[in-house]
């Protein structure tokens, strides 16, 4: 039986043929952005397991969300060519009548990794991982292993993916180190990349399409660590006026009510999900009760406009902010201000990790149409706290300013 892949272009395939001639057990993928990553792990990942009987691989993606894309994007690519034996959704595994299985996981919880004994294990987009995953996913291969693929764009020169990359160019055996530019994919849109070359900041371009690994790492929000100063949530505190920002999610996303001091400190910060809206609106008066002549934003599109008009029942001072591409992109571009200026102060990783897991995962998509960057979190990733707290900061600019409710 024969299962034919996708057309590959020649450097796809090059990266493809050197991982599977290789004897080095850590092989690292560095490539730019949109350079068909995902593909080129993803054929290694069918090769070996539909050309080795019995082999387990182990497949981890960033989040939950994105594990379960590539899942169900295999197994509705190999169903009618009859080689899955079984399709387990609740187990996140793909099992073929040639014995080989492959286990789906996220490194948002690298507790589910534990315990895996596999053959080949494969890391998408590793450099957006933290290096608990690294450390959970190495003693998978201890016994059956064979080899670990890595790959990702460049972000930093910190974590596993960099040291992985070093080791691979220093020359020790052990890792093999392969590089794609955008250059080599004949399907990049080459006055796209002329025109974000004049637009971009020149530090996110060198990350993005030249896959540079740069000592800020290139991302949106720099300076988060010496921001991250606060190690306990004072909560009321007689420092007003206080101002707060409210971004609303209930299911996938999250809501989230961030509180800032005069000092531009957040003193208060929660976040909830999958709970009803009454619920959810009890939960943030209660918050903006406690603080009584606080400058409250809260976000209004869509569904927002029903809370927000709920809220304003109970809340004369609450004020809509109507989120648009424009009025998004304005916070946002305030927040990385305040964050290089140290005008802003979060608590620390410790105290209130989602924050932090959003700031060193935020990235942008540039438009050729429009010549603007739009901030966005990646596939799977969640903003609702960076929104919570760029529009709190927005409140505290506005203070005092009025607002036009229809």
């Amino acid at each position: 039986m024969v299962v034919k892949g996708i057309n590959l272009f020649p450097k796809q395939k090059d990266i493809i043929d050197c991982t599977l001639k290789s004897k080095s057990r850590y092989v690292s993928i560095c490539a730019s952005r949109q350079f068909s990553k995902s593909t080129i792990l993803e054929n290694i990942l069918m090769y070996r397991s539909l050309n080795e009987k019995k082999c387990k691989s182990l497949y981890i993606t960033p989040t939950y969300g994105l594990s379960k894309l590539v899942m169900n994007k295999l197994y509705s690519n190999l169903i009618d060519a009859g080689v899955v034996k079984s399709f387990n959704k609740s187990d996140n595994l793909i099992s073929f009548i040639n014995g080989s299985e492959i286990f789906f996981r996220s490194s948002t919880n690298p507790d589910n990794v534990r315990g895996l004994s596999v053959h080949y294990c494969f890391i998408d987009e590793a450099a957006f991982m933290s290096d608990d995953i690294w450390n959970v996913s190495r003693p998978t291969l201890n016994v059956i292993g064979k080899q670990m693929i890595l790959t990702s764009t460049p972000r930093g020169k910190t974590g596993f993916f960099y040291s992985s990359c070093q080791q691979g160019i220093s020359g020790n055996e052990n890792y093999l180190y392969l590089f794609g530019h955008y250059s080599d994919n004949p399907f990049y849109n080459k006055d796209e990349v002329k025109d974000a070359q004049l637009t971009l900041p020149e530090s996110i371009f060198q990350q993005e399409y030249n896959a540079i690994f740069l000592d800020g790492g290139g991302s949106v929000f720099g300076n988060i660590t010496s921001c991250a100063d606060i190690h306990s949530f004072k909560g009321y505190a007689n420092e007003g006026p206080y101002s707060i920002g409210i971004d609303l999610g209930r299911q996938s996303d999250f809501t989230v009510v961030t509180v800032l001091n005069k000092n531009s400190e957040v003193v208060e910060i929660f976040r909830i999900n999958q709970q009803d809206w009454n619920t959810i609106i009890e939960k943030i008066n209660s918050t903006i009760k406690k603080y009584p002549s606080a400058s409250v934003l809260c976000e209004t599109n869509g569904i927002g406009d029903v809370v927000f008009d709920m809220l304003r029942k109970s809340n004369g001072n609450i004020r809509p902010f109507l989120t648009t591409n424009e009025s998004k992109n304005e916070i946002i571009e305030e927040l990385i201000h305040a964050f290089q200026t140290g005008g802003i102060h979060i608590p620390t990783q410790q105290l209130f990790q989602p924050l932090h897991s959003e700031l060193n995962t935020y990235t942008f998509q540039y438009s050729p149409r429009t010549r603007r960057i739009i901030y966005n979190s990646l596939p799977g990733f969640h903003d609702d706290c960076i929104m919570s707290l760029a529009i709190s900061l927005k409140s505290k600019q506005k203070r005092g300013v009025s607002f036009n409710i229809v």
